[in-house]
């Protein structure tokens, strides 16, 4: 729900190395779901979808390679290539945004996979692999970010950044972009939960008989639990970008 269109140069390569990274962890993790249920079950069906994510992203990663500006075919380019021990930045880079797209594709068929199985079978249970696979993929792009000091700030739904002062105004305004995205989270999960009522927590109230009062209060547990949980986290990362903003002031300041 954040917009990307304002990203600096900084931001578009952490970006781009964190979604290889993750990608090369996603083809590693597919490769051990496709042995680990093929040993389990002795079934090609049962692992389908993962040998099409796995080819996909084979060929993917050729195409975006293949598809950037520099790309030359000649034999000589290739031979040389292969006598470098050290690519230059230009290389890396091309190498890296071609592994990176597939991190997007990895994430998009895996949503759409665990879509389409709960329509199906009205459960997550059977994209238990798939949902493993977006969570890994999640927490390895968020922690190559913190690693290298870029906090996932806040940010509307257009890309802008929310302001990270200590003014009641900006509390304010952060507070709610919070409720906001939370109310929007929790109205994707009450349709699931409107697909299959069995899944959720409040089957029944003894308070009322209407109907609709499980979900209402489904809904509003939820949205309490994301807007506690973008609180903290979005806090988190703007009291970290805060000091590190400050320490960089300070140094330049030395530096002067």
């Amino acid at each position: 729900m954040n917009g990307n269109s304002n990203l600096d140069e900084r931001q578009k390569k952490i970006l781009g190395e964190a979604m290889a990274i993750a990608a090369i962890i996603a083809f590693i993790y597919e490769i051990g779901v496709i042995i680990y249920t093929f040993y389990k079950t002795r079934s090609i069906e049962g692992i389908f979808a993962e040998i099409v994510l796995v080819v996909t992203m084979s060929i993917m990663a050729v195409i975006f390679y293949m598809a950037t500006d520099e790309y030359d075919s000649s034999i000589e380019k290739v031979k040389k290539a292969k006598r470098e021990v050290k690519l230059d930045e230009r290389e890396k880079l091309r190498r890296i945004t071609s592994i990176g797209w597939n991190g997007i594709v990895a994430i998009i068929y895996s949503s759409g996979v665990i879509l389409v199985r709960f329509v199906e079978t009205k459960t997550f249970r059977s994209s238990s692999f798939f949902i493993g696979l977006v969570v890994i993929m999640s927490i390895t792009i968020t922690l190559y970010h913190i690693i290298h000091k870029e906090y996932h700030v806040p940010k509307t739904f257009f890309g802008k950044e929310l302001p990270l002062g200590n003014s009641k105004e900006s509390k304010r305004v952060r507070m709610a972009y919070y409720i906001k995205d939370a109310v929007r989270i929790g109205a994707i999960f009450l349709v699931f939960d409107i697909m299959n009522p069995d899944r959720m927590l409040f089957k029944a109230n003894s308070i009322t008989n209407w109907k609709y009062m499980p979900y209402v209060l489904e809904f509003l547990t939820r949205v309490i639990f994301f807007v506690i949980l973008d609180w903290l986290w979005g806090e988190f990362n703007i009291r970290r970008k805060r000091k590190y903003m400050k320490s960089l002031e300070e140094d330049n300041g030395e530096e002067l």
